[in-house]
């Protein structure tokens, strides 16, 4: 399972570099916790929002159903490291997920690509030891991301 998860974040990697010409990181300060994160910028279809399909939808409306559940912990500083752990997990489950069922066209799958590893990175900041609420604040920014990007019927923003 781990052979096969190092090898998606591999292939999702290569992927993003090769998609790096046409689409960029743009790091600036994000409002949802105070400190030094970043925040990603994505290029649209010709001044609109990239197209979706249903298994990028479901992935994500079930992405933002999970984070949703653990906010209210994270604020209240309740959140423990399993409840980070389990966040995760179903995370990396709906990720996976998306990369194994999604099929849009290629430049559009280039920007879903930059949301997903930022993704990636909360989820392995969720793993840690320490610093779990800035996993928590990446995957908040790929959503954010995500939703200004992508033409997602119905999709409701987090709540700050």
């Amino acid at each position: 399972m781990n052979t096969i998860r190092t090898l998606r974040r591999t292939a999702l990697a290569v992927a993003i570099l090769i998609g790096a010409g046409s689409a960029a990181l743009a790091l600036t300060p994000h409002q949802h916790q105070p400190g030094a994160t970043a925040s990603l910028s994505i290029e649209l279809d010709q001044g609109r929002k990239w197209a979706t399909d249903d298994s990028l939808r479901a992935g994500m409306n079930r992405i933002r159903a999970a984070v949703e559940e653990t906010l209210p912990g994270v604020h209240q500083g309740r959140a423990t490291p399993a409840d980070f752990r389990a966040l995760a997990g179903r995370l990396q489950e709906q990720v996976d997920f998306v990369l194994a069922n999604c099929k849009l066209p290629e430049a559009a799958d280039q920007q879903l690509h930059l949301v997903l590893e930022r993704m990636i990175e909360g989820i392995d900041t969720l793993k840690a030891e320490s610093g779990q609420t800035d996993g928590v604040i990446a995957v908040v920014e790929a959503l954010d991301a995500y939703a200004t990007a992508f033409d997602h019927p119905d999709w409701t923003p987090l709540a700050d």
